[in-house]
């Protein structure tokens, strides 16, 4: 539930004087409607199978900033396959852009690719995704509990640390609670 500010102030205010009780209502309409992920290619020089995925989502939770979840996200994704596209003639593994949609409601887009790609057997070429969410404050990377990910993370950090001295290159190895990009 949000509120605003003016108002919270005015709760916290009362909060002092004595304890509050509230009841609450919502209506929270559920409407059907379509979307489809959004995919870009640069393949690797060599011909090869093997693929990194990068991916963002494109919707955002109702009430959310939908500037930082995500859409710095979705726009650092085009950012950085602009920014890589240059250097393509180095490239060993395939790379795929991918902008999810429905990824607030329970995964949807990711869910709808990794069947697909499950299907046709694209799956087995995956050799790493990076999920660009809420990047706007980055203090370091999750390795989701992937063997041997952790110790790569840890010499990926110590090359941006070089770059940017106040970067915290925080390494998590766990599901994180309430996200969206868990596996």
């Amino acid at each position: 539930l949000c509120i605003s500010g003016t108002d919270g102030k005015v709760v916290r205010s009362l909060m002092q004087k004595e304890r509050l009780m509230a009841e609450m209502r919502v209506n929270n309409p559920v409407v059907n409607g379509s979307a489809r992920n959004v995919l870009a290619y640069l393949p690797a020089t060599r011909k090869t199978r093997e693929t990194i995925v990068f991916t963002a989502h494109l919707d955002s939770w109702d009430l959310a900033s939908g500037a930082t979840d995500n859409g710095l996200g979705a726009f650092t994704l085009l950012d950085i396959a602009l920014a890589l596209k240059p250097y393509r003639h180095l490239f060993r593994r395939n790379l795929i852009f991918v902008w999810t949609m429905g990824e607030e409601q329970c995964l949807l887009g990711s869910k709808h690719l990794v069947k697909k790609w499950l299907d046709s057997k694209q799956l087995d070429d995956v050799r790493l995704v990076i999920n660009l969410d809420m990047v706007g404050n980055p203090v370091g990377f999750n390795a989701f509990s992937w063997p041997g990910m952790e110790s790569a993370l840890q010499d990926f950090n110590q090359k941006v640390k070089i770059v940017m001295k106040e970067y915290p290159g925080k390494i998590s190895n766990a599901p994180g609670l309430h996200s969206d990009h868990q596996p």
